[in-house]
């Protein structure tokens, strides 16, 4: 394979791509990243933009962008949201039922949280860039098995991959109270 751009000057085209208002406008905006996976011909990055002060009323908008390592240039830049039929499909797969609705709750730097509603149950569908599912998991059931009576962890229905995007998503019940970033 021939000589490629360096890890630095692939950021810098993802920086110039952002800075052309590719994800939104940039005026006052925050301007973040991180690789969500890398292959001998490109690198994926999510990218955001993050106003101050944040309101969990405006979701962020987060993408993800496609870079070729050897030129530099952009091969994609996408929404990362998961698509109806998608959330459909996941959430009965899941065995969580019907998909009565479903709407963004909270922003996350690098995840997408969506509440979905299933008859009388809430449930959140977490579209995730990163983090090591199989530790996840090992942490909810310590806790739940544990001090479940100490901190609500909620139970984890099912992980997944969204064709869409590659990433994971993984869906568990709703616990009301606070949701910070």
């Amino acid at each position: 394979m021939a000589a490629g751009l360096n890890f630095a000057e692939i950021t810098k085209c993802l920086m110039k791509h952002i800075n052309r208002g590719a994800i939104g406008p940039i005026a006052g905006a925050l301007k973040g990243h991180l690789v969500i996976e890398e292959t001998p011909t490109d690198i994926r990055f999510m990218a955001f933009l993050m106003f101050f002060p944040l309101l969990d009323s405006v979701p962020l908008n987060q993408f993800i962008v496609k870079i070729d390592r050897k030129v530099g240039s952009i091969l994609s830049s996408e929404s990362a949201s998961i698509a109806d039929a998608e959330m459909e499909a996941m959430c009965t797969e899941a065995g969580l039922g019907h998909l009565d609705a479903a709407e963004r709750f909270t922003n996350g730097t690098f995840s997408v949280s969506c509440k979905v509603l299933s008859g009388a149950n809430s449930y959140v569908v977490q579209l995730r860039s990163n983090g090591n599912m199989g530790t996840i998991h090992a942490i909810h059931q310590l806790i739940n098995e544990k001090c479940h009576s100490a901190i609500p962890v909620p139970k984890i229905f099912k992980t997944t991959v969204v064709p869409s995007c590659n990433l994971l998503v993984q869906i568990s019940a709703f616990v009301p109270g606070y949701h910070g970033t």
